[in-house]
């Protein structure tokens, strides 16, 4: 049990020859939803999964070699979780790195065309798709297509040579919408993503705008930068299960407007499994004088697009009414009692949405 009361289930993830007697050197594993066998490379394609203990959140892989029960201690016979055609994990990966960030891999697939596209995830999470060959590869895709939020910033934002910022490189999709005059500049603080951005993806190279990628945090990126200027800044960041709050709070809603221009808009993609974000970034664009519309898209597997959901900040009217007609706005209900999160404080659980599990489409 976790010192906030969480009671966390380990896994023993072995070889179903091995025993469990102090004798074999085993991988202790703690997870944190969904009780799923990890298995590492040396294991074979069958391996058995058995609950063992409760320990602390936040140490996701302990090795462990030693006698693990005291006597009479016994699972029951339905308790084993077996996991077949493991392997089946890497088919199709073409890139697969590990850091501290995250797992990162890069699957290689085929439409009902033939034509082979390739997906970036970050452990489970989608982080950008895109076709390998010309002229599809050209198009934006998957959260960042034409109907999206953000994709609508970039066309209506300003009819001439545009600044934009983006926190969150991805497979470098935005830079699809860029043009000859443009300025891009993408804040990332995974290295590894960079480099596949660079050479597993084109979006990049292809671009005719100048692109800059500033390594690091954000966040402290932005309060080392003089006045940046954007016409659009896309904040990108909040897709998966453990999202950085400090990009998240009236402090850096503050920091964010300081390098957009007066008409500027903020897009904040706020498409997320388990975490209802729209109604705290209402909040915070409230808290700014700022007013707020979420943008919601719906998926087109033949053009690679998933929905996804956008709020975009702004005080330039001009902007909103261009949208209005145009798209799906949806209301942003803000719960009752629902706080603005600041630096000192954030509250998850007021905003964790029901579990629930669907079948994606294949594309």
């Amino acid at each position: 049990m976790s010192r906030d009361g969480t009671r966390i289930p380990y896994f023993i993830v072995r070889p179903r020859e091995a025993r469990l007697d102090g004798t074999t050197p085993t991988l202790l594993t703690a997870f944190r939803a969904t009780p799923l066998a990890i298995v590492v490379p040396e294991t074979p394609d069958e391996v058995i999964a058995k609950p063992v203990v409760y320990g602390f959140a936040g140490f996701p892989l302990m090795p462990y070699s030693g006698p693990m029960f005291g006597p009479g201690f016994s699972f029951g016979g339905e308790d084993h979780v077996l996991a077949r055609n493991v392997r089946d994990f890497d088919k199709d990966t073409i890139v697969r790195v590990r850091s501290f960030y995250g797992a990162l891999r890069v699957r290689e697939f085929r439409n009902w065309l033939k034509e082979p596209y390739r997906t970036l995830y970050n452990g489970k999470i989608e982080h950008g798709a895109q076709y390998v060959n010309p002229p599809s590869s050209l198009l934006p895709t998957t959260y960042y297509g034409p109907d999206s939020g953000v994709g609508l910033a970039l066309a209506h934002c300003c009819p001439n040579a545009k600044r934009v910022g983006a926190i969150g490189l991805g497979a470098g999709t935005l830079a699809a919408y860029g043009k000859t005059s443009d300025y891009f500049r993408f804040y990332e603080i995974n290295p590894q993503v960079i480099a596949i951005a660079k050479t597993s993806f084109s979006y990049l190279r292809d671009s005719p705008a100048r692109i800059d990628i500033v390594l690091g945090d954000a966040r402290l990126s932005l309060q080392n930068e003089a006045p940046q200027q954007f016409d659009v800044l896309a904040v990108d960041a909040f897709s998966g299960d453990a999202i950085p709050v400090h990009l998240l709070t009236r402090e850096a809603f503050a920091l964010y407007l300081h390098h957009l221009k007066p008409d500027g808009v903020l897009a904040v993609h706020t498409s997320n499994s388990y975490l209802n974000l729209p109604p705290v970034v209402q909040l915070l664009a409230s808290e700014a004088g700022c007013d707020a519309q979420m943008v919601t898209n719906d998926d087109n597997h033949r053009k690679l697009i998933d929905s996804s959901d956008w709020v975009l900040i702004t005080r330039n009217k001009r902007f909103l009414d261009s949208i209005d007609s145009t798209v799906i706005i949806e209301p942003i209900a803000v719960p009752p009692g629902l706080r603005m999160w600041t630096d000192d404080f954030n509250n998850l659980f007021q905003i964790l949405r029901p579990v629930k599990f669907k079948q994606r489409s294949p594309r």
